[in-house]
């Protein structure tokens, strides 16, 4: 019997509980066959979009083949008749299909048993879902927003159409030029490059490339870029999406450094000795006794991930009495 009783003590319920036992004159190894897919954990869904959820179980070697596949499930969702998986015949498939509805946000739970033609039955896998409205960003709001012109690459913010966190894993948004190249690259994890505020991020465009007059880019913001503000490991993360933004070039593509050093102490600080070739004009003419001398003291060169950033950097040749500027 399974009896259940209230704070005080006193009898809530009392239901029986059976066993069926199955003798059988086979004195083979009595083995069940187990859930190979999904793995147990939770994963976050989106309300009215349609959700798949393939199961794969395989069957003991030598023992009975997998008849069906159980499952518990909320409502709306179906299932798919059990299907041969090529080329491993212990192995069975079946598809799990759900379209959550706005009143199913929440937590739900889906749970998966295999069991074979003599009723030997695998232990019951449990997965959940987390049904959640979606998350996106909103291009016409953020700045610059649609083909926007922008003169300054600082103070970028990308509005999202609810309240947001940092991601854990990296996530980039990053400005390709019109050939496809990558020129700035920012990841929304990491807190030195990204601020985040309830419903927006804050971040600079650090370009590597200079161009002369205003020029076309197109700004990408990847999948996870923010994750749901709410609290929980199992959040939805955001929709990717990508628009034309424009940039004048007033803004000088090298950076001075400041007076003082670096602080040694930072660890991402690491140190180099190193060289440039300069490629000199065409004008200079040869035997001539000339010499280089860049016009800035100072300048840093920003690089992002693998991409090696390059940087412009206005100079003199002066050859005998005269000079002549380049940049």
């Amino acid at each position: 019997m399974i009896e259940d009783f209230d704070r005080f003590g006193d009898p809530l319920s009392r239901i029986s509980l059976s066993f069926l036992l199955n003798v059988s004159s086979d004195n083979s190894k009595c083995e069940a066959p187990k859930i190979i897919s999904p793995e147990k954990g939770c994963k976050a869904i989106v309300t009215n979009q349609p959700f798949e959820l393939n199961v794969l179980a395989k069957a003991a070697s030598g023992a009975q083949p997998i008849e069906r596949i159980e499952s518990t499930k909320p409502r709306g969702m179906t299932d798919t008749s059990l299907s041969d998986v090529d080329g491993y015949p212990l192995h069975k498939s079946m598809t799990l299909t759900w379209t959550p509805e706005s009143d199913q946000l929440g937590i739900h739970s889906v749970g998966i048993s295999a069991v074979d033609i003599d009723g030997y039955a695998s232990v019951w896998s449990f997965i959940t879902l987390n049904v959640a409205n979606e998350l996106y960003p909103l291009p016409e709001s953020s700045n610059p927003s649609r083909d926007q012109t922008k003169n300054r690459t600082k103070n970028w913010t990308i509005m999202f159409n609810k309240s947001i966190r940092r991601p854990t894993e990296s996530a980039y948004i990053t400005l390709t030029d019109q050939s496809g190249d990558v020129v700035s690259r920012t990841d929304s994890s990491d807190s030195r490059q990204v601020t985040f505020h309830d419903d927006f991020i804050e971040f600079d465009a650090l370009l590597n490339v200079q161009f002369p007059g205003t020029q076309a880019f197109q700004l990408h913001v990847a999948e996870g870029v923010a994750i749901d503000g709410e609290p929980g490991n199992c959040v939805l993360s955001s929709q990717a999406s990508e628009w034309t933004v424009n940039i004048e070039s007033e803004e000088p593509q090298y950076t001075k450094a400041p007076d003082t050093k670096p602080n040694p102490n930072l660890e991402h600080y690491k140190c180099a000795d190193g060289y440039a070739d300069i490629v000199l004009p065409q004008d200079v003419k040869a035997g001539r006794q000339c010499f280089v001398r860049p016009l800035v003291r100072r300048f840093t060169i920003t690089s992002r991930g693998d991409t090696t950033s390059s940087v412009n950097v206005p100079y003199e040749v002066c050859c005998e009495t005269t000079c002549t500027q380049y940049l």
